[in-house]
């Protein structure tokens, strides 16, 4: 019953909707938080639940380095969705139960890497650390304000690397841009904190998707899919006249932008199951690698 309603409301009405900039914020709290910090002092494992993870190069007998980590939950979001910017914010910890000093110090400035290991919080110390890497990694300055927040570092970079290779993405790691000299310090909280507002927050912003019947995207193939809406089954085939020797893909978006569905076009005719998802209008954008793609709207 729910199909023939939305046949007969296409019938009446102009098919035309604005899927705005879609803004996501990610600020786990507790147990849903993924953030520890490292010291080279000790072998012993980072506490699963403290609320600091301060950053450092200090001394205690010998020279100590510190290093934080801090992951989010990217698997709902792909690298089709068009990320337009990543922030991510970390915030003075103005109770600090760990350091012996209570605001920044020194030259601090530090780097946020993406760590290309898997970690667990409980699990990992400075000899047990993941591995990261430089690639477009982001540069924060000193801190000009001894209690001072970062807001807004820009991640854009890595965030998109992180999107583009999941298996190898598993956060940000934060140290010292100098670590060879000690005094210098960032005193930061963790999702631990019992302050919800000082969690580490990463915001995605997604670009605007808009679509009419009257244009789509640019199109410099033909496409065509059929039945519209899909069969009993949840299925429908796919026709375009794209060389099936590149390299062609399909994702399938909702109305609010969010990619539901991730595929490889290998055939000019090919069949496609979307019976697991829920009867709704639907965006169909096929592209290839030269930047060709056009976009048609599906009845589940």
């Amino acid at each position: 019953m729910k199909k023939k309603l939305i046949v007969i409301f296409f019938a009446l009405v102009t098919f035309c909707f604005d899927l705005s900039a879609q803004v996501y914020t990610l600020q786990p709290a507790g147990e849903e938080g993924k953030d520890c910090a490292i010291r080279s002092s000790t072998e012993e494992l980072s506490p699963e639940d403290s609320p600091s993870m301060s950053v450092y190069t200090w001394t205690a007998g010998c020279l100590v380095r510190k290093r934080a980590l801090v992951a989010f939950d990217l698997s709902e979001f792909s690298p089709n969705m068009n990320l337009v910017s990543a922030k991510l914010s970390l915030y003075f910890n103005p109770t600090d139960p760990s350091e012996g000093i209570d605001e920044h110090s020194g030259d601090n400035g530090f780097f946020v890497e993406r760590i290309v290991d898997e970690w667990q919080e409980d699990a990992t110390s400075w000899y047990i650390q993941p591995s990261t890497t430089w690639q477009n990694r982001a540069e924060v300055s000193a801190s000009t304000d001894p209690t001072q927040d970062f807001i807004d570092i820009d991640v854009t970079a890595l965030v998109n690397d992180m999107l583009a290779d999941p298996d190898n993405s598993h956060g940000f790691m934060v140290k010292m841009q100098n670590e060879d000299i000690p005094y210098r310090m960032v005193i930061l909280a963790t999702s631990d904190h019992v302050n919800p507002a000082l969690h580490p927050k990463l915001e995605l912003d997604f670009t605007a998707l808009t679509t009419s019947t009257d244009h789509l995207d640019e199109t410099t193939f033909d496409l065509s899919i059929s039945p519209n809406p899909v069969d009993k089954n949840g299925r429908f085939i796919l026709e375009s006249s794209i060389n099936p020797t590149e390299e062609v893909k399909f994702t399938l978006f909702d109305i609010t932008g969010k990619a539901v569905l991730n595929g490889e076009v290998h055939h000019q005719k090919q069949e496609i199951a979307v019976n697991h998802l829920n009867p709704a209008v639907y965006l169909l954008k096929v592209y290839d690698q030269k930047g060709n793609s056009m976009t048609k709207k599906l009845v589940v």
